[in-house]
């Protein structure tokens, strides 16, 4: 399957579940997340993560201290690249 992700036209290789470590802003570990059903695109340059597939398993991002919430707490900080 072609389509466009952004700028880039890409092929939809497969679909399955992704972890991801979080990390803490003095570089300690916080939490794993689990998503699943996420899309895997072959050779597609950058990795996109959605606030709405996170909001989905009860994770909120803050858009002022960059830091990844769960049940009021912080696990993880995803700061701007």
């Amino acid at each position: 399957m072609l389509g466009t992700v952004g700028p880039y036209r890409a092929r939809l290789v497969g679909k399955g579940s992704v972890s991801i470590q979080t990390a803490l802003p003095n570089r300690s570990y916080g939490s794993t997340i689990t998503i699943h059903d996420v899309f895997y695109v072959l050779y597609l340059p950058v990795n996109l993560l959605s606030g709405g597939r996170l909001k989905e398993i009860g994770v909120f991002f803050n858009n002022k201290t960059y830091e990844l919430e769960y049940n009021s707490e912080v696990m993880g900080y995803a700061p701007k690249v």
